[in-house]
């Protein structure tokens, strides 16, 4: 299922660029201009919940900003310059602003979403609602 999910964000992209144009006339900022680099992402589902796992070291817990906004995970902050006036002899890290939104497909318990970040890597345990959980029914055939 998120592998579908997966393809319609990747199409999203695909057409947000193709807009970025028409967008720009209007004043409005586009995406390449406001996301910098996309960390690494796995997203996996469960009968009870969804997790989300984004690989972001070397950024403080105070510059992420995680939420639930309709149907769409929102996740956005940014990684600093750990020495700005250094003379760099190699930079190999991505630095900057970074934002991802992911679709959530059904409905979940909106008050029981929990994350946590340690080590470098944000964890977000999403709750399916109860109307969405599995189950099994037993149904008669008839003769």
């Amino acid at each position: 299922m998120y592998r579908y999910i997966e393809d319609l964000n990747n199409i999203r992209n695909m057409f947000s660029h193709m807009e970025e144009p028409y967008f720009k006339q209007l004043g409005y900022k586009t995406a390449s201009e406001t996301e910098v680099w996309r960390p690494q992402t796995e997203i996996w589902e469960t009968d009870k919940n969804i997790s989300v796992s984004l690989d972001l070291p070397g950024i403080n817990a105070e510059d992420l900003d995680v939420q639930l906004e309709g149907d769409q995970l929102i996740v956005k902050g940014e990684r600093r310059f750990s020495e700005e006036n250094a003379n760099y002899h190699r930079k190999e890290k991505f630095y900057g602003r970074f934002y991802r939104a992911f679709e959530i497909p059904f409905q979940v318990d909106r008050d029981n979403i929990s994350a946590s970040y340690k080590s470098g890597v944000l964890k977000i345990l999403i709750p399916k609602s109860d109307a969405v959980k599995t189950k099994q029914v037993k149904i008669a055939v008839e003769d």
